[in-house]
C-alpha cells in the first residue's frame, strides 16, 4: 500500500486503518508516540479501565485522568494523546508495525508482514 509521511494524530489514524505498508512520523508525535508505547504492553482491562478514567476526565475535572496516570505510570499527556488518537488505533500499531528506526524528531514504522 506504499509509504507515507505523517505529523499529525488524524494523519497517523488515517495511515494505520488504510493499512500503509511503511508509516514515517515526524515531529511533535513522534514524542508522544514514545510516550504512550508502554499502553501497548497493558492487558485489555488495564486498557479498558484508563480509556473509562480518561473517558471521565472531562467530568471529574480531570481528576480521573490523573488518577490513571498516576495507575500505570504514564505521564498525563501521553494519556491525553492516546484518548486523542484511540486506544484500538494505537494497539494496531504497535501490534501491526514494527518500529525500524526512531529518532528524537522522526520514527519509522514497517507493516508486519501477514505470513
Amino acid at each position: 500500500m506504499g509509504e507515507v509521511v505523517v505529523r499529525t494524530k488524524s494523519e497517523l489514524k488515517e495511515a494505520i486503518e488504510a493499512k500503509i505498508d511503511v508509516i514515517f512520523v515526524e515531529g511533535e508525535l513522534v514524542g508522544q508516540l514514545k510516550k504512550s508505547k508502554r499502553i501497548a504492553t497493558l492487558g485489555v482491562a488495564g486498557l479498558a479501565a484508563i480509556a473509562a478514567l480518561a473517558a471521565a476526565s472531562p467530568f471529574t475535572m480531570g481528576v480521573s485522568g490523573i488518577v490513571a496516570a498516576g495507575i500505570t505510570g504514564m505521564e498525563l499527556s501521553a494519556l491525553v494523546f492516546v484518548v486523542a488518537v484511540g486506544v484500538a488505533v494505537l494497539l494496531a500499531l504497535f501490534k501491526d508495525y514494527e518500529e525500524i528506526e526512531i529518532s528524537m524528531t522522526s520514527a519509522k514504522f514497517k507493516r508486519k508482514s501477514s505470513s
